[in-house]
């Protein structure tokens, strides 16, 4: 799957919204990222993604898929990988 979908699929799923029900929850906001701001604005909001997922949809997920979120976001964190490099680890993430 295309990174910048993996990216709108994390955030929809995130805030339970639409395609465009929160402007940054779709994938041009993903391949529009090509700045250095931009790429940090996309890392907060991938982080903040996870960070719901992880605290309020936990117990519907599978523990594989706990331990990749997880992952994800420790690395995020504490800037081990970037934004490009997070998605492409959530690529196989589908609820």
């Amino acid at each position: 799957m295309e990174d910048a979908l993996v990216y709108e699929h994390l955030v929809r799923d995130a805030f339970q919204c639409e395609r465009l029900g929160i402007w940054f929850a779709n994938a041009d906001c993903y391949r529009g990222a090509d700045t250095e701001e931009k790429q940090a604005r996309l890392r907060e909001y991938i982080l903040i993604s996870l960070r719901v997922i992880l605290t309020y949809r936990r117990a519907e997920l599978p523990e594989s898929t706990v331990k990749i979120l997880q992952e994800a976001y420790d690395k995020l964190e504490n800037e081990e990988i970037g934004a490009d490099d997070a998605v492409s680890m959530l690529s196989g993430y589908l609820l």
